[in-house]
């Protein structure tokens, strides 16, 4: 690829704000800080009434104030400036749902000890046990005249006995310990609490007629999760054949069949294949019915290796099992997670509450693209957590925006309405102002990503510096949502991507080759060394070409497989003036080295071609440590010491031996992502004091940050020394 003649054929293909929280106010709101992400509130759970009258969700505490507010459920009326109802739900309760007809929210809850589902009725505030055994509850649903009820029940594991890990036997241990060499990774070694899944506990499926005796059902295998038919008749069943393989991502393999609750009978659709001609594993999820109990909607999931996945929907008969006959029905499922459930009302399109193109919304579903439904076509944002009622006359769901934290509307009358003002605190601070971009990759293929840029005043200064940020996976996209990498999952790796436009500096977030909701060929390169760097480097090239970017002052982040691509990306494009890698090896032949056996078999021989031990020049290749030669990057590697330190430890060696500036930082007790809001705050810190540093040269004035900052100026002094070759061709070497 000739990188000097990119500028011939780039393009911008589109630019469209999306989003300034808070910059119309009419005096200059204070900026959103690291502290503020200690403030927003998540709502995890959302139910609406079939009537649409009444609405429940939970509501995550704010980190700052976790041990105080804990989660909350909150019950009200599905209007604006309505109060909470004053009802008493335990704030444990999960999977929350109205029984259809009724004002009664039904709910799991340890209230009792063990986890077992209950119900509120929120007019006489009576709460009624509904399900009693031994075993746990972890999942439920009524049927949808909610006379039934079905729920899946988990045996105790605790009752086994507990072996030690091979960290407390290696380090506890009287005698040397057999390694399996299929089975073991350095987390093992380094981790004093990891274990595999190991085997699963056993579950089973009830049914019982609301105040009658449940019955168990007699499901081969692990039960996993199931629907109801809307008669109430049968049950669609996703289960586990071989629940207890030593390949730890066996609860995905799973298979689907459909129960006859009057018989009873059990009968298989789609059975899970990990032996097929083509060296495939094939798996089923879904069993969403259609309207006439007559079909369900199953994906099919065919995977050659863990990192490439064809995966497929189609409307199969409950009357006979899948077959090699029915290849012509399937469509490519282009949406994200294949799993989102699909819903139909009446005779209408299917639909899904899912991502597509990098967007969360509610999809119409046909046999092209899904395309929004028209209620939320022309709503900003990410949309989650929808929830329709009976009639679909009224909707609520979660909203928010890479500039706005979430809150709950509900659209009535073809009016939205929001209901609550949970995050008003935050969605009031001054926020960057959101574009979304897309450019032409060297295939022609549009490829789609964010712009973060400094919001009022300092957004008529163009060029700007700008950081790209490349997330990791690399499967999950990432779409117009608030602190994705902040708070997702309880913080994936806390960059504060939302502070640095703030400070001056851009932030481009590019969804490359690999990432998925774009369809099955933006999913699967072929070659994840190529197409991925490419987009990212046209990407910026395009940017800059479009005067948004200064050519000079440009930075790259990136977490775990963004952390190897975003090294990667900077040995090809060597203009970058500063980075940070977090949790990501740039050494892929450590990696193959510290992966057990199954990961490798079925990973990395499939995705670079061969075995390290066969072909070590493939692994070398794409391993970016053997290429900082040449670059002045100011880079910092970070990692959790339970996770990636000992296999990034040569990251920094060599980029000192390039003549890099560059810092090693590990973390205590973190693993591959980090959830501690202390330690997030002190990663977010220290990303935002370095990039102000090397890029913009502003130091913090705090007292904690001053040996930071002397050892950084020591680095800059070294690297910038006047008979170093091109230092004066080094931006950080103007401070």
């Amino acid at each position: 690829m000739q990188f000097s003649k990119l500028r011939t054929w780039f393009v911008i293909f589109a630019f469209m704000i999306s989003g300034a929280g808070g910059n119309a106010a009419a005096s200059d709101p204070e900026p959103f800080t690291i502290d503020d992400y200690a403030k927003i509130r998540r709502v995890s759970e959302l139910a609406l009434s079939a009537d649409g009258a009444w609405l429940a969700y939970a509501v995550e505490p704010p980190e700052q104030s976790m041990s105080v507010t804990g989660r909350q459920i909150v019950i009200q009326k599905a209007a604006a400036n309505e109060k909470p109802l004053k009802v008493s739900v335990p704030p444990d309760a999960r999977q929350l749902s109205w029984i259809s007809g009724k004002h009664e929210l039904a709910y799991i809850s340890a209230m009792h000890g063990t986890p077992q589902v209950f119900k509120t009725d929120i007019q006489s505030r009576k709460t009624t046990r509904l399900t009693d055994g031994a075993s746990r509850v972890i999942s439920f649903k009524f049927s949808d005249d909610g006379k039934k009820l079905a729920w899946i029940s988990q045996s105790d594991r605790a009752k086994e006995i507990r072996q030690p890990t091979l960290y407390e036997q290696l380090h506890s241990g009287e005698k040397g310990v057999v390694i399996d060499h299929h089975k073991t990774r350095l987390t093992h070694f380094v981790s004093p609490h990891f274990r595999e899944a190991g085997k699963q506990a056993e579950r089973s499926l009830w049914i019982t007629r609301i105040g009658g005796k449940p019955t168990k059902a007699n499901i081969p295998g692990v039960v996993t999760g199931f629907e109801w038919s809307s008669s109430g008749d049968k049950l669609s069943v996703r289960y586990l054949d071989d629940p207890n393989t030593d390949n730890p991502f066996a609860s995905l393999y799973t298979s689907i069949g459909i129960f006859d609750i009057a018989n009873p009978d059990f009968s298989v659709i789609g059975a899970a294949s990990g032996d097929a001609p083509n060296g495939e594993t094939v798996y089923y999820a879904g069993g969403e019915w259609t309207n006439d109990d007559q079909e369900i909607y199953v994906r099919r999931t065919r995977t050659a290796g863990f990192w490439r996945s064809r995966r497929e929907w189609q409307r199969v008969p409950i009357d006979k099992a899948l077959s090699s006959n029915d290849e012509s029905r399937w469509h490519e499922v282009t949406f994200y997670p294949a799993s989102a459930r699909i819903s139909q009302f009446d005779e209408g399109d299917p639909f899904v509450s899912a991502i597509s193109d990098a967007k969360r919304s509610i999809f119409s579903l046909d046999t092209n693209d899904p395309t929004p439904i028209p209620e939320v076509g022309n709503i900003d944002g990410d949309i989650a957590l929808p929830q329709f009622n009976a009639d679909k006359s009224v909707l609520a769901f979660a909203n928010e925006s890479i500039a706005r934290a979430p809150e709950i509307f509900v659209r009535r009358n073809e009016e939205h309405i929001q209901i609550t003002n949970l995050n008003d605190r935050v969605n009031k601070k001054k926020m960057p102002i959101v574009k979304e971009v897309k450019w032409k990759g060297e295939d022609g293929a549009l490829i789609q990503g964010w712009l973060l840029t400094p919001p009022g005043k300092n957004a008529t200064k163009k060029p700007v510096p700008m950081l790209t940020f490349l997330h990791g996976g690399p499967s999950m996209p990432m779409t117009n949502a608030f602190a994705q990498y902040y708070t997702l999952y309880g913080g994936i790796w806390p960059y504060p991507l939302e502070v640095f436009p703030l400070n001056g500096i851009s932030v481009f977030i590019p969804n490359y080759r690999g990432t998925d909701s774009f369809g099955y060929n933006h999913a699967n390169p072929e070659y994840s060394d190529v197409g991925a760097p490419e987009d990212v480097i046209l990407g910026i090239q395009a940017l800059i070409d479009a005067d948004l970017a200064d050519p000079h002052r440009l930075g790259i982040i990136g977490h775990s497989h963004g952390a190897w691509l975003g090294a990667l990306v900077m040995t090809k494009f060597k203009k970058f003036v500063a980075a940070s890698f977090g949790e990501g090896p740039q050494n892929n032949m450590l990696t193959y080295i510290f992966s057990p056996g199954y990961l490798y078999e079925q990973g990395y021989h499939k995705l670079w071609g061969a075995a390290l031990y066969q072909s070590p020049q493939r692994y070398l290749e794409t391993s970016p440590v053997f290429f900082f030669d040449g670059l002045d990057t100011a880079t910092l590697f970070e990692a959790g010491v339970e996770s990636q330190a000992i296999s990034m430890m040569g990251s920094p060696k060599a980029a000192h031996l390039a003549g890099m500036p560059t810092e090693f930082v590990v973390y205590p007790k973190i693993g591959h992502n980090v959830s501690e809001p202390t330690r997030k705050k002190e990663i977010a810190q220290r990303n935002l004091d370095w990039f102000l540093f090397w890029m913009l040269g502003i130091e913090g004035e705090g007292r904690a940050q001053h040996d930071q900052f002397e050892r950084w100026r020591e680095m800059r002094d070294e690297s910038c020394r006047e008979n170093k070759p091109g230092a004066a061709m080094i931006t950080y070497c103007e401070f």
